[in-house]
């Protein structure tokens, strides 16, 4: 069998109709070391089709092997035609006259380049010139020695999302249902069905018309395309940032069953206006002098606190009432901050411009809601203390 073998060899190197170079390329469908039995000169890649390596650090192997025994040592140059996209194990092969007939593997790895996704890359292992004092291999030429031919799969880019963007550029949905589209193909015709999943990041902010899209080997590069719908979370808050993840491929093509697409960035703005948050009772009492005129014993305060919302922000009222002191009613106003902090100015009387500083936190829910918390207070005035409570209405 090895000598038929040696002899088809030596055919293909010799035949001016197999390549105008005469190149030598011998391809089997495994990738098996197989040893090569004394015959002809000549020197024998042996390499599956299709090869491919991919950024994640697939590797491909591919063998050399020598036809006949040398005299003198032969060394194979190998190197690649692409280093950012692969590279072999090896910067060249030796054989001598005693392992001359046990075919040498050499191991290609895929290299990252670290841009953004793209298409897969094709490239090549070159086989150079053998170096020998033996004067039959010797007088072969670079391209008497079959090159390896392979492709370097960039996995982001086996999964094509569009629009591809940053932070700056997200998408935009809001809490009234406003919708964004994204669109999702394939980079690389698959030999099975490919199932692309999807998940968005926060499921309160947006929910997606489909979180599996099928792609086969007849569709594989048609965008198909996948609504995201804002969502109301029921808490009034500012705009949110979240991402449509784009998961692991399922399929029996192992070049996708492993490998996702770049996430996208949304935003889901916050669109609640005018609704009712908190309709409550406040009570405190102020320490020191609040005003030259007023004692300096402690006083009581009172009133009643409501708060809307209004595009993200809260804002605040408190009719602040002063028993002790007999003064007409005052209206302070203000904003609260999603972390719950409150300032309040008083807005008329004896007291205007006074600052009342606080914190509390709204439940998030649909329902009533029933809640308390104490303030704190200081300024010019005076210092004081005191609590709240009251029930949220609505969100």
């Amino acid at each position: 069998m090895f000598a038929n073998l040696s002899k088809r060899l030596h055919l293909l190197a010799t035949s001016k109709r197999h390549s105008r170079r005469e190149r030598v390329t011998l391809r089997f469908e495994t990738m098996e070391s197989r040893a090569l039995m004394a015959g002809d000169a000549g020197v024998s890649v042996i390499a599956a089709a299709n090869l491919e390596t991919s950024e994640d650090g697939q590797t491909a192997i591919f063998s050399i092997g020598l036809m006949s025994r040398p005299t003198a040592n032969v060394t194979i140059p190998i190197s690649s035609s692409v280093p950012t996209a692969g590279v072999p194990s090896v910067s060249s092969v030796t054989f001598t006259p005693a392992n001359w007939n046990v075919p040498k593997s050499i191991t290609v790895r895929g290299v990252a380049d670290r841009t953004r996704p793209e298409a897969p890359e094709p490239y090549t292992i070159v086989t150079g010139k053998p170096v020998t004092r033996d004067p039959v291999y010797r007088a072969f030429s670079a391209a008497s020695v079959a090159d390896v031919s392979l492709v370097n799969i960039d996995s982001k880019a086996l999964v094509v999302v569009d629009p591809i963007n940053t932070p700056a550029t997200s998408l935009v949905t809001d809490e009234s249902g406003k919708t964004a589209t994204m669109q999702v193909k394939l980079n690389l015709q698959p030999t099975a069905k490919v199932v692309v999943r999807l998940a968005v990041s926060n499921t309160a902010e947006a929910r997606l018309s489909s979180t599996r899209l099928t792609f086969t080997p007849a569709n594989w590069n048609t965008f198909q395309s996948v609504t995201v719908t804002g969502r109301n979370d029921n808490v009034v808050d500012s705009d949110k940032a979240y991402l449509v993840r784009v998961l692991p491929a399922v399929s029996t093509d192992k070049r996708f069953s492993r490998f996702d697409g770049a996430d996208v960035n949304f935003v889901n703005k916050s669109v609640i206006t005018g609704a009712a948050l908190f309709n409550g009772r406040y009570d405190a009492t102020f320490f020191g002098t609040m005003l030259p005129l007023l004692s300096s014993l402690p006083v009581a305060v009172s009133g009643n606190f409501s708060a809307t919302a209004n595009n993200g922000a809260i804002q605040a009222t408190l009719t602040l009432v002063l028993p002790d002191l007999g003064l007409a009613p005052a209206s302070a106003t203000g904003t609260i901050s999603n972390s719950g902090d409150v300032v309040l100015t008083v807005a008329n009387g004896p007291l205007a411009g006074f600052k009342l500083r606080g914190k509390f936190t709204l439940a998030s829910g649909t329902g009533a809601v029933s809640s308390s918390g104490n303030w704190s207070f200081n300024n010019s005035f005076g210092s004081g203390q005191g609590s709240w409570s009251g029930t949220r209405t609505s969100i």
